[in-house]
């Protein structure tokens, strides 16, 4: 699924995406010196799984360009994207399209996007950016059935509670591309130092499994689900996919007055 590099980087499919909390403190990095070599020989998300059939992450988007795929999303009304402001550094929405209702990365139905809305204070240049969410409009409604629908946005703050994340990154650390397959991963939300230090605060929490499961490059933008509802937007973590340190994410409730003032101004 996604990715980190001695550090941290976005988790956006594109070599563009610069790597972000360079310069932390020797904490990390001896942390990192002392289970590279193991992190480097494991090349497969260990823990991560293939989604089993069509319909059981009905809300999960897919983003493309004219270039090729970009990141992951998800629905939250029947014309509404949800995703990581990072995802779109010079897009334009006419070189934009979502795809839903597929865990095949190369089917699925297509709607084409009338507008992407960035939160006005994401600022990709920040060591650790906060406000790494975005909402895209679609042209058209997309019309929910058993195999596609929305997902609730969690209002309250999670402590550390069992969730999901799912997404089409890379199952690879070496040949960063698209999975073929959806895959998902079972982790945990986690607090304390260690999330703290790699940018967990008010506006961003953090999930950490078994060492080796991670997400990856092109997982940005994707949903962090817990008890039906969703809790994050995957934003950065570690270029290894090891799972060494936490993977970051937008927190969802933080924003919840953001997202639906922007859909209702935009509707």
């Amino acid at each position: 699924m996604f990715r980190y590099k001695l550090g941290p980087k976005f988790l956006r499919s594109s070599s563009k995406i610069p790597t972000t909390m360079r310069g932390r403190s020797a904490l990390i990095l001896t942390i990192f010196a002392s289970i590279s070599l193991a992190a480097a020989l494991e090349t497969r998300i260990t823990n991560g799984h293939d989604a089993k059939e069509e319909g059981q992450f009905p809300y999960q988007a897919i983003l493309r360009s004219t270039t090729g795929y970009l990141c992951g999303g998800s629905i939250i009304d029947e014309n509404w994207i949800l995703t990581a402001a990072h995802c779109f550094i010079d897009d334009i929405p006419k070189n934009l399209i979502v795809t839903v209702g597929t865990i095949s990365l190369n089917s699925g139905t297509d709607y084409g996007v009338d507008k992407i809305i960035a939160h006005s204070e994401f600022n990709m240049s920040d060591p650790m950016p906060k406000y790494d969410i975005a909402l895209l409009r679609l042209e058209k409604n997309i019309k929910f059935f058993d195999k596609v629908n929305k997902i609730d946005l969690e209002s309250e703050v999670v402590g550390e509670v069992d969730c999901v994340v799912s997404g089409f990154g890379s199952t690879e650390h070496i040949f960063q591309k698209p999975s073929e397959k959806l895959q998902y991963l079972n982790t945990k939300v986690v607090t304390g130092w260690l999330c703290s230090f790699s940018g967990g605060d008010e506006s961003r929490l953090c999930t950490q499994g078994p060492l080796f499961s991670s997400g990856c490059s092109g997982d940005s933008g994707g949903p962090l689900v817990a008890g039906g509802k969703q809790i994050g937007i995957v934003s950065y973590g570690e270029s290894l996919c090891a799972g060494i340190l936490p993977t970051i994410y937008t927190r969802v409730s933080y924003y919840l007055d953001w997202i639906k003032l922007t859909m209702r101004s935009h509707d």
